[in-house]
C-alpha cells in the first residue's frame, strides 16, 4: 500500500541546498509558508505560518508615548543596522517615542515586549525570505501595527494584507508619519489582527492543511 508523503520546507534550507531527492520526486504534496520559495519549485503550495490567537486581546489604543520594537532573530537578513539608526535618530528627535531592540531574549518576554509595543519593524530588503514571517505573526496577533518590505511578488500574493510596506529610503519618512497620525497606527492595529484571524489563526490553517492529508487519502 502506497502511503502519502507530504514535504514542508522551510527558508534558508531549500535556499541553499535545494529539494532532497529522491523523496521530491516521491512527495505527494510540497508545502511551503516562505512565499520566495515558491519561484524555486514549480509544486510547492503556500501555507500560511500557523499560531494560537487569544479571540480576547485587548485593543491597545495608542497613546501620546509611542514604542517602537525590533526583534531579528539575524540583523544582517533584518537590515537590523539600518533600522536601528533610523530609530534612534527618530527617538531623538521625537521625546515621545522609545525604541526597544529585542535580541536574546526568552520567548515570553519578547511576546510581553511585543504586547506593549505599537509599532514592530520586521525587515528591510529581501535578504531573510520575503515579506513577514513568524515576527510579524505573533505581533499582529497582538494588536500591534507592523512594518516591513513587501516586493511586488508580495504585494501580488497578499491581497489586501495589512503591513506598512517599507524600504531602506522610505521608513524614516513613514514611521514619522504614524507617529504625527497616531490614528493610522491604530487602524493598522486593527488591520494586523483581522488578518491574523483570518488567515494565521492555527484552527484555519489546521482546517487548511487537513483538506490537503484528506485529498490524498481519497484518491
Amino acid at each position: 500500500m502506497k502511503k502519502p508523503i507530504i514535504c514542508t520546507y522551510h527558508g534558508q534550507d531549500m535556499r541553499t541546498r535545494g529539494v532532497i531527492e529522491p523523496l521530491n520526486a516521491f512527495a505527494d504534496v510540497s508545502l511551503t509558508s516562505e512565499l520566495d520559495l515558491l519561484s524555486l519549485h514549480s509544486k510547492l503550495k503556500y501555507l500560511f505560518l500557523p499560531i494560537k490567537i487569544n479571540k480576547n486581546e485587548i485593543f491597545k489604543k495608542t497613546e501620546n508615548e509611542i514604542s517602537i520594537c525590533h526583534s531579528p532573530t539575524n540583523r544582517h537578513y533584518k537590515g537590523s543596522d539600518k533600522i536601528i539608526s533610523i530609530c534612534k535618530k527618530i527617538c531623538s528627535r521625537y521625546k515621545n517615542v522609545k525604541f526597544t531592540l529585542i535580541e536574546n531574549m526568552d520567548h515570553h518576554k519578547v511576546i510581553n515586549l511585543k504586547r506593549t509595543s505599537d509599532i514592530l519593524i520586521d525587515q528591510i530588503g529581501d535578504n531573510g525570505g520575503w515579506g513577514y514571517g513568524m515576527n510579524s505573526v505573533e505581533a499582529m496577533g497582538l494588536y500591534t501595527c507592523c512594518m516591513t518590505e513587501m516586493n511586488s511578488s508580495c504585494r501580488n500574493f497578499f491581497k489586501n494584507h495589512p503591513m506598512v510596506n517599507v524600504n531602506q529610503n522610505n521608513l524614516e519618512k513613514k514611521l514619522i508619519d504614524l507617529i504625527l497620525n497616531p490614528e493610522k497606527i491604530d487602524y493598522y492595529k486593527q488591520k494586523a489582527y483581522d488578518w491574523a484571524i483570518k488567515n494565521h489563526d492555527v484552527e484555519v490553517v489546521g482546517k487548511n492543511l487537513y483538506n490537503y492529508y484528506s485529498m490524498l487519502m481519497n484518491e
